[in-house]
């Protein structure tokens, strides 16, 4: 609480504010206003003040400033095959994602949850992942494979531009958004499951907004396995990641092409480059890389950082 004196040179200042305040037309503070604070700040507060003040003040936890929980409506689509490593090195952990034996399949351009399924069972909430500068990254083969530095200060953020359409689902009435890409593809009702008996009800339009691409790895190992995608709101929120900080993840992987020709970073493929203004080049320094990204909003996907 502030002192006495304090309020008091704060009401003069007040009054000499070259602007209109919210109360009055002039800049001359509410007298009960200042004058109940002074009041409380003298002890002198009274019984029908002490009874009538409701107002209760949450305070947000260090968690809900550090995680981002997914708004994305709309569907998994299957990705590019991955088969080979970002890096000079193995797999390392990651290697149940890419495992052709595994559920996820991304060496078959499938795709799959993060955790996986038999982890989700287990009782794993989400995978533990550090943030890494991509120093490591090995893109492409032979020759033409080449690195990038612009991970090096950490995550890179962008702005994407690409082209959606609006949904409704003539069974239960859903509506949602897709990429414009993928109008044949995205046919299945993110609410209901149902596959087409829908009608497209605004669209093709612009669509603009934020992105954070994120390398990472398996805590413990050390290199580079992977892209996160964070778009809209949480691009925004987890933009204060840095190398080696620890997240957990849930969500969904699948095998995305990467340029690493691509100054800024952000040299994903398909309806990725295109939203960039770039124009994805086969047969240069590029692959197919695992892409994380948090999933339709449905499924509760996240990343937090821990």
């Amino acid at each position: 609480m502030p002192s006495e004196s304090e309020l008091i040179e704060l009401r003069e200042k007040w009054a000499d504010l070259p602007i209109i305040n919210f109360w009055h037309d002039t800049n001359d503070a509410p007298d009960e206003f200042f004058d109940a604070l002074l009041a409380g700040s003298r002890g002198e507060v009274s019984e029908e003040d002490a009874g009538s003040r409701t107002t209760v003040r949450t305070k947000t936890t260090k968690e809900e400033k550090e995680k981002a929980t997914s708004s994305y409506v709309g569907a998994m689509v299957r990705g590019s095959k991955v088969s080979k490593t970002p890096t000079k090195k193995g797999w390392g952990k990651f290697w149940k994602y890419v495992d052709p034996k595994g559920a996820t399949k991304l060496g078959d351009g499938g795709n799959g949850s993060i955790p996986s399924v038999a982890d989700r069972k287990a009782g794993v909430e989400c995978e533990n992942m550090v943030v890494t500068k991509g120093l490591d990254l090995h893109i492409g083969y032979g020759a033409g494979a080449k690195g990038t530095t612009a991970f090096e200060k950490g995550p890179v953020r962008g702005t994407s531009e690409y082209m959606k359409l609006d949904r409704k689902r003539n069974n239960c009435g859903n509506d949602w958004s897709i990429v414009a890409d993928f109008k044949d593809k995205d046919v299945k009702c993110p609410k209901c499951r149902k596959e087409k008996d829908f009608k497209d009800v605004k669209g093709p339009y612009k669509q603009e907004g934020e992105v954070l691409l994120i390398p990472v790895g398996m805590v413990g190992d050390g290199q580079t396995v992977a892209f996160v995608l964070l778009t809209g709101a949480e691009a925004k929120k987890m933009s204060f990641l840095k190398p080696g900080d620890r997240v957990c993840v849930r969500g969904w992987v699948k095998g995305q092409n990467y340029d690493a020709s691509v100054a800024n970073g952000l040299g994903l493929s398909g309806s990725g480059l295109k939203h960039y203004g770039y124009t994805f080049v086969k047969g240069g320094p590029t692959q197919a890389v695992p892409l994380i990204t948090l999933g339709s909003k449905i499924h509760g996907g996240y990343i937090k950082k821990v």
